[in-house]
Formats: C-alpha cells, structure tokens, sequence
C-alpha cells in the first residue's frame, strides 16, 4: 500500500503558470497524493482559480491565509497536509510525470526519511538537466550531517559541480519529523534563503537519507521572484543571513566543513549584486552606480569574507572577479559587469 504524499503549493501572482503546475501534479504516476494549494492573499485571480480546482478534485483542497510570503505559506501547507511525506511545488514550476513515484520509490527502498533528487533549470526555451551530484547514495545519521550537509552551503571548487541544490521543492520528506520536532520555515523576510534553513533543521532529526538521479522538478525562470528580481537590501539581508548560517553550522559542530562553501555563495551572492548595480546606471546615473559598487567593496563584512576565501576554488573569470573586489577596483568592476551584460 503506498503512502500518502502531501504536494504543498503556495501560490501568489502565479495565475499564468498556475494550470500547467497543478496539471503537472494531477498526472503523476504516483496515485496516493493530495494537493494542498495555500493562496497567499494573491492579487491576482489564484485565489478563484484555487477554489474552482477544489470543487473539481477530489484530492485538492484550497487554504486562504493573509499574505506572509512562501516560508509561511508553505508553513500552512504543512499544517493543513495529512499525508505520510510531504513535497513541495512552487506555483510557477511544474513537475515531471514520475518525480514524486521516483523520490518515493528510492525512499522507501532504503527506508530513508527524505529523499533528494536533480531538477531541470530553464534556459530561454530548454531546460538544462541539473543532476544531484550526490545521486544514487544512501546516508545513515552521522553522515548526513557531515558528508551530506555540508554541500547544501554552496560550492567548494567552481572547477566542478559539488553542491546540492538547497531548495526544498528537489526533495520529499517525512511529515512525522515534521511534527515530531516542530520543524517549520523561516519567512524570507527574516532570513532570505528559508530553504536552507528548513534542510538544517530537518536533517538533524533524521536516522536516514537518500538521494536519486532523477532530475523531474521543472524550475522555472520567472521575472520579479524574490530569488531573482533586483533588491536595494540583498546585501544586507545576505549579510544577515550568511551570518546566522556561520553561527548555525559552528553550534552544530560542522562549521569547518562548510566554511569556505560559506564564503563561496556570499561572494557569488556579491558577484550578483555588483552586476545588478552596474545595470542600473541608466536610472542613477553612472556616478551613483560606481559608488554604490565602491560602498560594496569597503562593506566590512565583505571586506571579512574576501581576506578569508580560499581563491584557489575559483575559476580564472571568477579569480580576477575576486581580486577586482578584494583591492576595491570599482571602476574596472563596473566595466567588466558593463561588458558582461552586453554579451
């Protein structure tokens, strides 16, 4: 008998994406399921279009809540699922036929009490296959803390893929632990990657874990998500973040396995933001753009970071991109992000 598989969906703004995602989920291989779609007081038509899948399925079921953002909407997902494991699909995204049947089939083989997999990322038209590079494994508990954990924080060599993407819609995971321990997400505007957070407070209670070659989660590229849109703030929200993460992993005791994978993801996060200040010259000036990318470089906690990255992880791009920063070369930053957003 299979168990039953909660499939959380918060949905916000998502109304053109909306049909296709929970299609998606109604053709799975994978029978036993129940949709819980959480509308996070969206201000477009969802909410409607939720109520109106709910009085057409059996196994869908709509929750209405003030708008909280996806942490917790995703929180009252969890609360209102009644399923045995619980996965997660982003209203913009959509998944493969089999994704949930092959997450379930290779957890309960290994008796595992979550399951990772790959994911496929869209590019333009395509989407581009994204294996976990830790597929096909099997972790008992201290090696998911110390062999599994680490590679959620980010890259350690750009010369390879050796990090697994941390974001929860590329697992499926035990409600009992859930409960059990009362694990549930951060808001993103508290601390802007919930996900990660959410993956360090579940695997500490887990006994078992695996991971498959199965790459059935469609990410979709869509313009303004909180993971892609331009913030003034994503610096300091990094900063905070980065900084609660560093305290995290050193209270677990795993700190100087993820250390440099720390670094590693600010930085690239830094990376980011000085392009996305370059590419807004146009709108103040290129004066303020250049200084704001000098304020960036003199940022003592970037300042902090740089002095203790291993640069040898990078790539040579990456390498002279490092350095740029690290001896606050703002003018050539702001040129070689110029010449990068014309290519």
């Amino acid at each position: 008998m299979h168990e039953l598989v909660s499939v959380i969906v918060p949905v916000y703004n998502v109304y053109k994406y909306l049909p296709n995602c929970v299609k998606s989920i109604l053709k799975q291989t994978y029978k036993d399921i129940e949709i819980v779609l959480v509308d996070d007081e969206s201000p477009d038509e969802c909410g409607a279009l939720c109520d109106e899948y709910a009085q057409r399925y059996e196994n869908i079921k709509v929750v209405h809540r003030k708008n909280g953002g996806l942490g917790i909407a995703r929180n009252t997902g969890i609360e209102n699922a009644t399923g045995n494991y619980i996965a997660f699909v982003d209203g913009d995204d959509f998944i493969g036929r089999d994704h949930i049947e092959n997450l379930m089939t290779c957890l309960r083989k290994t008796q595992s009490d979550a399951c990772y997999g790959g994911y496929r990322q869209q590019a333009g038209e395509k989407y581009t296959i994204k294996e976990n590079p830790l597929k096909n494994a099997v972790y008992e508990r201290t090696d998911v803390i110390k062999e599994f954990l680490p590679h959620l924080f980010g890259k350690l060599d750009y010369h390879t893929t050796d990090d697994v993407q941390m974001s929860v819609c590329m697992g499926i995971y035990s409600r009992n632990i859930m409960e059990k321990h009362n694990i549930r997400f951060h808001s993103e505007r508290e601390l802007i990657s919930e996900d990660l957070i959410f993956n360090v407070d579940f695997l500490e209670h887990v006994t078992k874990v695996c991971t498959t070659d199965s790459c059935e989660y469609y990410y979709r590229y869509t313009e303004g998500s909180l993971s892609k849109s331009f913030r003034e703030d994503r610096l300091d929200k990094q900063t905070v973040f980065t900084e609660y993460v560093i305290n995290l992993t050193k209270n677990i005791g795993i700190f100087d396995l993820c250390e440099q994978r720390i670094y590693s993801t600010y930085l690239a996060w830094v990376r980011a933001i000085i392009q996305g200040e370059q590419q807004k010259y146009r709108n103040v000036g290129l004066k303020k753009s250049i200084s704001n990318i000098k304020n960036i470089c003199n940022n003592p906690f970037v300042v902090e970071i740089c002095s203790k990255y291993d640069e040898s992880n990078l790539t040579p791009k990456l390498k002279l991109m490092h350095r740029l920063i690290k001896e606050k070369h703002y003018y050539l930053l702001w040129l070689i992000s110029y010449v990068k957003s014309k290519i």
